[in-house]
């Protein structure tokens, strides 16, 4: 897959177009996980040097120099880009989503209620955020996310037909891993 976004890079003459490709390159190169390879990091952090040149302010890049930050393990530069890209995109939930994720990570469950509370307070009316914050729940579920699955329920005729087959759709399968998660800790 790498290969084949370097070779579409290569190929769009649209210099915006090609610097989009590469953003999707540059998030694949960390899903390949660098982890501990410092070369890799200084791959990836030229090339989002390089997409910000053309791409100034993009929430895309902010958001995967947060995440190479992280993984290099500096989460204290990595929230603080998160900070960053919350004030220059405030209508945008995703970084707010990674501050949770990574306040969870950290095992800090009073931060990241206090952060997931400020951004639905803020996103609570868009789908889209909905979703994101479902997915979130399937993956740290506690009572929590249960009462938060509660209350969107009560919430759902605030949305179109559609965003609300996608909610439950989701809501159902958080339902049954959930199911699945308690049942395994019964055996």
């Amino acid at each position: 897959a790498l290969r084949i976004y370097q070779d579409l890079v290569s190929r769009t003459k649209d210099p915006d177009e090609a610097a989009k490709r590469r953003v999707e390159y540059v998030r694949l190169l960390l899903q390949g996980g660098p982890q501990q390879n410092p070369r890799e990091w200084k791959k990836i952090d030229q090339e989002l040097t390089d997409i910000e040149k053309l791409l100034v302010k993009s929430l895309d890049v902010a958001m995967l120099r947060a995440e190479l930050h992280f993984v290099q393990g500096d989460r204290n530069k990595a929230e603080e880009l998160l900070h960053e890209a919350i004030k220059e995109h405030p209508d945008r939930y995703e970084p707010w989503l990674a501050l949770i994720s990574f306040a969870a990570g950290k095992e800090d469950p009073k931060q990241a209620k206090q952060l997931m509370q400020t951004a639905e307070t803020r996103f609570k009316d868009k789908a889209e955020f909905r979703l994101a914050q479902v997915r979130f729940w399937s993956r740290h579920y506690d009572a929590d996310a249960q009462a938060a699955l509660k209350r969107l329920e009560t919430d759902l005729g605030k949305f179109t037909p559609r965003e609300q087959s996608g909610l439950l759709q989701t809501m159902a399968e958080t339902d049954r891993k959930s199911t699945r998660l308690n049942s395994s800790h019964l055996v």
